[in-house]
């Protein structure tokens, strides 16, 4: 797997076609098309070995947006798989508590309520 790197990340810009990206970044560990837009999932490891995930969304062959950089990919894996609010939170309150994580963990929150709640009504 290529390191994704900050700085290889900040060659690509907005604009940009997929020939380009795949020059830069290799190609994506994961692609799938949705409301005809190709999404590319990259994924690496920080300088504490933990993984990474970067989301590049192309419309018509160029890239229209890149999400942001998920930190702790693992973690976000082991709290989506809990069975309760309360063993989410704990789980996610580990991570810092910079303003970015404070509105990725409040994102997070109403993605887990979603998925409980339409997991009840099933």
């Amino acid at each position: 797997m290529r390191i994704l790197s900050k700085e290889s990340m900040k060659q690509i810009q907005l604009g940009d076609e997929k020939s380009t990206v795949v020059e830069t970044l290799g190609s994506p560990k994961l692609s799938y098309r949705q409301n005809s837009r190709d999404y590319w999932v990259y994924e690496s490891y920080d300088e504490n070995n933990r993984r990474i995930r970067q989301t590049l969304q192309f419309y018509q062959g160029t890239l229209v947006k890149k999400g942001p950089v998920q930190n702790d990919v693992d973690l976000l894996n082991r709290a989506e798989a809990t069975s309760s609010m309360q063993e989410y939170e704990e789980l996610l309150r580990t991570r810092s508590n910079s303003s970015e994580d404070e509105n990725f963990y409040f994102s997070r929150r109403i993605r887990f309520f979603v998925m409980v709640s339409s997991a009840s009504f099933e």
